[in-house]
């Protein structure tokens, strides 16, 4: 009895598998649409001259406030330069080499 469950239940479900990969429907067309002449390309398009690597200077004083000054000065002077920062590195490392021996 209870095999007969198991192999009704299997075919049940190879069934439902079977029937699942069939595709009733039909194969899908794209319309075919114009677009209007606004909605093409312009003729003689130039590629784009990325100048991210340009200096931009002390862009933040293009807004005229005093708060972001004072923050952009007070952030560049707390900034250590990379010779500083390596500098602090090295001690960190011979301070650890210290406490290690």
């Amino acid at each position: 009895m209870r095999a007969d469950r198991r192999i009704g239940g299997a075919g049940v479900t190879l069934a439902a598998v079977l029937l699942a990969g069939c595709s009733m429907a039909p194969a899908y067309q794209p319309p075919q649409t114009s677009a209007p002449a606004e909605y093409k390309e312009v003729a003689g398009w130039t590629a784009a001259q990325p100048a991210d690597a340009t200096p931009r200077g002390n862009w933040w004083e293009a807004f005229n406030d005093p708060v972001l000054n004072d923050l952009e000065t007070r952030a560049e002077q707390a900034s250590p330069t990379l010779a500083a920062a390596l500098a602090r590195y090295d001690q960190a490392r011979a301070a650890a080499r210290v406490e290690n021996a």
